[in-house]
């Protein structure tokens, strides 16, 4: 990869690129910055033109490169960036863009409106190149996904998996190795409970990443269209779902020392925050186990007829109860507020000692008579939760919005 934005561990070491990426400075000469970039091109590599300006096309025909696909480029949720042909733009607003900001609702509006046809000029674009005679752009989806590729959807984030939607499966390269075993392992009960989940299709590997392709939910994700007013409807529907599945899934079995250690203990070292002592008088103490999703986000829950869940790479059988919960709450509220600021959004959800606040207050008690859940052991899987996505964060990124809300739990 070339270009101002790359980052040092992806440049070439050597004099041939596999992916070139080339972002022009506003008053550069187009045409040698092609030419440079083309120099340097493997020979099955790709010259990404990010933002193409006007006169692209051409310059890329005379660095004697062949113009591939037009792309849109639009922005998921967080660092995620969609790569859409024009002829998936109204798919991708529609499942795979947030909501929030006017220019994610401007752009929803017009194509419901009839208007996708249009938005190629208004939404950032860009051009992909290969040398003559190079392998097809997409050959690995059909030779190791079985999948077309004439509307393929891209997706990529710092940290997480390269995602290709097409039709009806998606393709997951990267990211965890086992959810197909997960979905296999966790996915009967999780329908039987009323929601549902992908089903995997394929597995295998593409350049050394796991591949898994897996069968497309039907649904749109709460993320693109939670409002206040959605909130409680969607947090009740959602505990629903919960409440049957970690009934369904409950093994009650005393707590040993090494999941006390695992679940608080670790993560508060790495937090570098006190307190792993209060939680060792709960060894022993006997509680039902269940199975946890670890990410309902409501950029992974799909509302339409019905619930349905994906995204499994984090989910286990095996896990502490009310944490699925806890997170989904706090996740739903900020949301709502077009996720201006995850911390002020827990902070109106909980209080730092896990008091829930008024609206929700009902759902959780409703999962701790469930599950049958003393109030000590609703405490611990509280702190659970939030240093989980803390020690999380930290690894990944760096200190962030789930550090601060741990920080809070562990004084609270």
């Amino acid at each position: 990869m070339l270009g101002d934005a790359c980052p040092p561990g992806l440049a070439p070491s050597g004099p041939e690129a596999d992916v070139a990426e080339l972002v022009v400075i506003a008053g550069a000469e187009l045409e040698p910055a092609v030419q440079t970039a083309a120099s340097r091109l493997a020979p099955d590599g790709v010259l990404y033109v990010a933002s193409a300006p006007r006169g692209t096309a051409k310059a890329i025909q005379a660095a004697g490169l062949v113009p591939g696909p037009a792309l849109m480029t639009l922005r998921g949720l967080g660092s995620r960036r969609l790569f859409v042909p024009p002829n998936a733009v109204a798919y991708a607003l529609d499942r795979l863009v947030p909501a929030a900001g006017w220019r994610g609702r401007a752009a929803r509006l017009a194509v419901r409106a009839g208007g996708a046809r249009f938005l190629p000029q208004f939404t950032p674009s860009a051009f992909v190149a290969r040398r003559p005679g190079a392998r097809p752009l997409y050959e690995w989806l059909g030779a190791q996904a079985g999948m077309e590729a004439s509307s393929a959807i891209v997706s990529w984030s710092d940290g997480s998996s390269l995602l290709v939607h097409v039709g009806d499966a998606v393709a997951k390269v990267g990211g965890g190795t086992g959810e197909a075993e997960t979905l296999r392992e966790l996915g009967g009960l999780a329908r039987a409970s009323g929601a549902s989940v992908p089903e995997p299709i394929r597995t295998g590997a593409v350049a050394g990443l796991p591949l898994l392709v897996e069968s497309v939910v039907q649904g749109r994700p709460v993320s693109t269209q939670m409002t206040p007013s959605r909130f409680p409807a969607y947090l009740g529907e959602l505990v629903g779902w919960l409440e049957r599945w970690n009934v369904a899934t409950a093994r009650p079995r005393p707590l040993t020392r090494a999941e006390l250690d695992r679940t608080v203990g670790a993560p508060l070292r790495a937090l570098e925050l006190d307190g792993s002592d209060r939680w060792l008088r709960a060894e022993g103490r006997t509680l039902p186990f269940v199975a946890a999703h670890h990410d309902l986000t409501t950029a992974n829950v799909l509302v339409g007829d019905g619930l349905g869940i994906v995204d499994w790479d984090s989910a286990e059988a095996t896990a502490l109860p009310l944490t699925d919960f806890f997170y989904a709450a706090a996740d739903a509220r900020a949301a709502a507020d077009g996720f201006r600021d995850r911390v002020e959004a827990f902070a109106r959800t909980f209080s730092a000692d896990g008091t829930p606040a008024a609206d929700i207050e009902a759902l959780q008690a409703r999962l701790v008579a469930a599950l049958g859940l003393e109030p000590e052991i609703v405490q611990l899987c509280f702190h659970a939760c939030w240093l989980r996505h803390a020690a999380n964060e930290l690894a990944q990124s760096g200190a962030g919005p789930f550090v601060e809300i741990a920080t809070r739990v562990a004084a609270g």
